[in-house]
C-alpha cells in the first residue's frame, strides 16, 4: 500500500475512535445533567411555594383579623343597644335602675327572687363569649369594673346605677385581632393597638393612648394604619 494511503487510513480510524469517545463522553454526562435539572427544578418548585404560602397565609390572617374586629364592633355596637334595654327593664326585674352587671344577664337574666328570666337582648353566642375558651368572630368580650383617671393611682369602681364599660379582646393576638376595642354607656368606642394594652382601661380613653371610633369608617382608616405606630 502506498505511504500516503497508509497515512489516510490511520488518520481515519483516528477520527473514528475520537469521534466514538465523544459520543459516550456525552453519554455518560446526560444522566447527570438531566439529573441536575431535575434537582434545580424541585428546589425552584419548593422555594416558590413556601413563598406563596407564606404570603398567601400572611394576606388569609390580615384578612381575617380585619374581619373580626369589625364584627366586634358591631357586637358592642349591639351590647350598647342591649344595655340601654335592660336598664329600662331593669326595674321590674330587679327591683331598681340599673345597667347589666354582667354580659351573660343581656341574654338571661336573674330577678329578685333568683329567677331565670329570658331576654334575649343579645344571642347566646354573645353572652358566652366571656373568655379565651368562650368566643365570637375571634373576639371574647369582658365586663371591665373599673376606670381609670388619668393622674390618679386608684381606679374608679363603676357604679352600674350609672354607666357600665365592655371591653372586646382578641382571642389570639396578633391572629384573630390586632386591636382591644371598648364602649361604655356613652356610647363612645375606642380601640388601642395590642401591644399597648395594659388591662387598663382610661375614664377619657383619647388620653391613654386610645382612638376613639366615631363610625366603622374610623376603624378601617385605623387598620389601613396597622396597630403598630
Amino acid at each position: 500500500m502506498i505511504s500516503w494511503q497508509r497515512i489516510l487510513v490511520k488518520k481515519t480510524m483516528i477520527n473514528r475512535h475520537k469521534l466514538q469517545n465523544r459520543r459516550e463522553h456525552a453519554f455518560v454526562k446526560l444522566p447527570g445533567i438531566v439529573i441536575n435539572t431535575i434537582f434545580v427544578g424541585f428546589i425552584c418548585a419548593g422555594l416558590f411555594l413556601a413563598y406563596t404560602t407564606f404570603f398567601s397565609n400572611d394576606t388569609v390572617t390580615l384578612s381575617r383579623m380585619r374581619k373580626n374586629e369589625m364584627a366586634a364592633y358591631d357586637h358592642l355596637k349591639e351590647i350598647f343597644t342591649a344595655q340601654n334595654a335592660y336598664y329600662e327593664k331593669s326595674r321590674e326585674i330587679v327591683g331598681r335602675k340599673l345597667y347589666a352587671v354582667f354580659l351573660t344577664h343581656l341574654w338571661k337574666a336573674v330577678d329578685r327572687g333568683g329567677r331565670p328570666v329570658n331576654l334575649n337582648l343579645i344571642p347566646e353566642s354573645l353572652a358566652v363569649a366571656v373568655g379565651t375558651t368562650k368566643i365570637v368572630d375571634g373576639y371574647y368580650f369582658i365586663d371591665v369594673r373599673q376606670r381609670r383617671i388619668s393622674g390618679k393611682q386608684a381606679p374608679v369602681t363603676i357604679d352600674y346605677t350609672k354607666a357600665w364599660t365592655v371591653a372586646a379582646i382578641p382571642q389570639k393576638p396578633g391572629q384573630s385581632g390586632s386591636f382591644v376595642l371598648m364602649i361604655d354607656q356613652t356610647r363612645a368606642l375606642s380601640a388601642i393597638p395590642v401591644d399597648k394594652y395594659a388591662s387598663r382601661y382610661p375614664v377619657h380613653p383619647e388620653k391613654g393612648g386610645w382612638t376613639l371610633l366615631t363610625t366603622k369608617e374610623d376603624l378601617a382608616v385605623l387598620q389601613e394604619k396597622g396597630p403598630m405606630p
